[in-house]
């Protein structure tokens, strides 16, 4: 056997006990309280029966550690790049916006940097934005009209896998 396969075989048994580890500490949270569960059934937790699921973690413990470098390494690059355009920049008492090739280079820093954490923490490729069409007015007044410029919430799908 190469030290590729024994290393690997290694990294993945660790990551193995790590994991049973994390389902020690969360069975309170994930079993929670009988008691609390029959007075209280439709405010039990149901989005974390999956935690303990050995047949769909297994397989894939072994990307965990790939993915969090990932994350890591593009918010590294991405502080850094932000570091050297503010290169030339009056600081502090006087601070001046990035304009021009800057900005642009910070906004797609940084939006290279948020789609590589999305996916490297949660497997999500792409988001979605959308504005229903419903009325209010019902409830709301007659002058109610749906405004997003700063929508107060963000309704998301627990994704993995």
């Amino acid at each position: 056997m190469s030290w590729f396969w024994t290393l690997f075989i290694v990294y993945y048994i660790a990551m193995i006990i790590l994991y049973e580890k994390f389902l020690i500490k969360l069975k309170p949270i994930t079993h929670g309280d009988p008691a609390l569960h029959k007075k209280y059934d439709a405010f039990r937790r149901t989005d974390s029966d999956w935690f303990g699921n050995r047949l769909l973690m297994y397989p894939i413990l072994w990307t965990f550690l790939p993915k969090f470098l990932l994350v890591a390494t593009g918010m590294i690059l991405m502080a850094v790049l932000c570091v050297l355009l503010s290169i030339g920049l009056p600081q502090l008492k006087h601070p001046k916006k990035f304009t021009g090739i800057r900005y642009w280079l910070v906004r797609t820093a940084f939006y290279l940097s948020a789609r590589l954490s999305l996916f490297g923490i949660s497997n999500v490729y792409w988001v979605s934005h959308s504005r229903p069409k419903v009325c209010y007015k019902k409830y709301l007044g007659k002058e109610w009209k749906a405004d997003y410029g700063l929508a107060g919430s963000m309704v998301a799908n627990h994704t993995a896998f």
